[in-house]
């Protein structure tokens, strides 16, 4: 079980302004994440020949993918978006747990593909693009985050860095 610490911040403007352009990176990221995967999938079952059918569906005549576990994996996804405006814009840290989150999404899918196989569950989707120019939760792990001076300071992209006009704390 990890521990979360929760810390209820006050930010100047120019702060608040970095944790949102952090949040959108974040979002943005995402959106490349499951655009990647959707990409790599949908290629892959195209390759594979059979994966569209035609099939009824009570009293109607349906037809779509067949339900098949996705490739992608969160080293897979790391080593694609490295270069990604929005990978770079963050810490390296917090982009990979941002992609991390992704992974996840594609591992829970894999398991409810099994489940729809066995009869237990509705066919399943893969992930969902989130809103374009949302904010979504930027996760530092311990090892990003220094204490000094009563304040906790994130670790910072070269990319932001040289835009900042405050210390971020």
């Amino acid at each position: 079980m990890y521990r979360t610490v929760t810390i209820r911040a006050r930010f100047d403007h120019e702060e608040k302004l970095f944790w949102l352009d952090q949040c959108h990176h974040a979002n943005s990221l995402i959106n490349c994440a499951v655009y990647h995967t959707k990409q790599s999938h949908f290629s892959w079952l195209t390759e594979k020949g059979d994966a569209f059918t035609i099939y009824w569906k009570e009293d109607e005549l349906r037809h779509g993918w067949k339900a098949y576990g996705c490739l992608t994996t969160y080293p897979k996804l790391d080593q694609a978006l490295k270069q990604s405006e929005h990978y770079k814009a963050m810490a390296a840290q917090s982009a990979q747990q941002t992609l991390k989150t992704v992974g996840e999404s594609i591992d829970s899918y894999n398991a409810l593909v099994k489940a729809y196989y066995r009869g237990e569950v509705d066919k399943p989707k893969l992930p969902r693009y989130r809103t374009k120019g949302g904010l979504a939760a930027v996760t530092f792990p311990k090892q990003a985050l220094s204490y000094k001076d009563g304040y906790f300071k994130p670790s910072i992209s070269r990319e932001t860095k040289p835009e900042l006009i405050t210390d971020i704390k």
